[in-house]
């Protein structure tokens, strides 16, 4: 029915008619999280965390589709940097990036996706829609001071930072992004807590799969089965049985 959904907002969007195929797929629960942070704030290492431990969680940096955009459009990577491009190219950029996520989004309906990375820029933004909004609980001097150390690993010992006037704004472009995300409602955590919370998810996923389980070689009962179980008027044996079940606490005998 999902997939269906979406197929129907792609074509709406092809009439002219706005549907976002993300936002379907994300409020049935396609985007679990969206991790953000300034740069240096360490959102590329929790994610390689994240799959290294849960490989079949699908993790994507929207990095990724700003190059993607930026390769369809003709552009160089610095072209932000120039006034006169962002007014041109801007709205654009973020149209192209939109339709990509939300393919994205749609190609792996049936798959926890955590998506990491800066989701606005200006005056556009992509609607991602997630279960989880987080932020990084890393300070903007902290993120600022692990960008120029990776920054002059990659690039050698000249950059911004030898200028104090860049220096400056680039940390307080960085308390304008913490600033943002804090008012936007999502919520502050340490690496260490997100996992937690993925943790608790997955354990959570583990126990409703033992739980739909076939017991003793037979068909088990789907959740979405028994959620459509009238109890006040069951139907046959076996929904009268489950209804027994239920009022002594949902147990089997002998479990």
């Amino acid at each position: 029915m999902l997939r269906k959904l979406v197929a129907l907002a792609f074509s709406l969007n092809r009439l002219g008619r706005k549907v976002e195929a993300g936002k379907v797929a994300a409020l049935a629960g396609g985007v679990f999280m969206h991790i953000g942070g300034p740069a240096g704030s360490g959102k590329t290492s929790l994610l390689e965390e994240i799959e290294a431990k849960y490989p079949q969680i699908i993790c994507k940096d929207l990095d990724e589709f700003d190059q993607e955009a930026e390769e369809i459009l003709g552009l160089n990577p610095n072209w932000k940097g120039s006034e006169e491009l962002w007014e041109r190219w801007g709205e654009e950029s973020y149209r192209i990036k939109q339709d990509l996520l939300d393919r994205f989004i749609s190609s792996h309906l049936d798959q926890k996706i955590i998506l990491a990375g800066i989701e606005s820029e200006g005056e556009y933004s992509l609607q991602i829609y997630p279960q989880h909004s987080i932020l990084l609980d890393t300070s903007a001097a902290e993120s600022l001071s692990r960008r120029i150390k990776r920054d002059k690993e990659i690039a050698g010992n000249s950059g911004f930072w030898d200028d104090p006037e860049s220096l400056e704004s680039e940390l307080q472009e960085n308390e304008k992004i913490i600033q943002d995300l804090t008012s936007s409602g999502y919520l502050s955590l340490s690496p260490d807590q997100v996992m937690e919370l993925i943790d608790k998810e997955m354990n959570n996923l583990d126990k409703l799969a033992a739980y739909n389980k076939p017991r003793n070689g037979k068909k088990r009962w789907s959740v979405k089965y028994k959620r459509k179980i009238n109890c006040s008027n069951p139907k046959g044996f076996s929904q009268k049985a489950y209804r027994k079940r239920k009022g002594r606490g949902g147990g089997y005998k002998g479990e």
